[in-house]
């Protein structure tokens, strides 16, 4: 099982296609069977990592082209793959709750920033 996680989830991350993802489905088995198994936490970080980021700096051009952000994340909080993945654990979010099995990790990070630091 565990060789069958990192090859699926190796190849999501790894894939030429600009379509791969891991889904929604794909994390939260990875995320509940494989807890200290320090390859799929790995490249579960790395894709945590690597999305946080890019909605970072797709945060930062909005902001420099004075249009609505995405999130308004604290100025003084940094993001690590530990925190988001918090996020996307809390049983008691009700945007985790509407997630569907089919939702690209991706969007679901999106998703949990959103609610942890909504713009007012």
């Amino acid at each position: 099982m565990k060789k069958l996680i990192i090859t699926a989830l190796g190849g999501a991350l790894l894939s030429g296609n600009a379509m791969a993802d891991i889904m929604w489905k794909d994390y939260r088995i990875a995320a509940a069977t494989q807890k200290n198994e320090k390859e799929v936490d790995g490249l579960l970080d790395v894709y945590i990592a690597g999305a946080t980021s890019s909605l970072g700096v797709a945060n930062a051009q909005l902001q420099f082209d004075n249009k609505t952000l995405l999130y308004c994340q604290p100025g003084k909080l940094s993001l690590n793959p530990s925190n988001v993945r918090a996020m996307l654990d809390d049983r008691n979010s009700p945007v985790v709750a509407k997630f569907k099995d089919n939702m690209p990790l991706g969007m679901a990070i999106y998703y949990v920033l959103r609610e942890a630091f909504p713009c007012k």
